[in-house]
């Protein structure tokens, strides 16, 4: 599983979870919903940390709670066992 697809697992998890709509997530986060809309179908392939920080908002959650997750922490722990190779 790569980065982008941690985070656009998170993103679906966490509207799931709040009942929300990609539109209610652009509403509350001030993300346009074009852009949730082609992140989250794999269009495109890049979010700004600052979109993101107004995503983490809109769900009143931190950043590193963002990022805390069994996902992430696979995702980093197999990056940091293959930078020691």
């Amino acid at each position: 599983m790569t980065l982008q697809d941690c985070v656009i697992q998170r993103i679906f998890g966490m509207c799931i979870q709040a009942d929300w709509t990609i539109k209610q997530l652009a509403e509350k986060s001030g993300v346009p919903p074009a852009a949730l809309e082609s992140l989250l179908h794999q269009e495109r392939a890049e979010m700004t940390l600052e979109q993101l920080c107004a995503i983490c908002r809109a769900f009143s959650i931190s950043l590193p709670e963002f990022f805390d997750t069994a996902s992430f922490r696979r995702l980093f722990s197999s990056d940091a066992e293959h930078s020691k190779k």
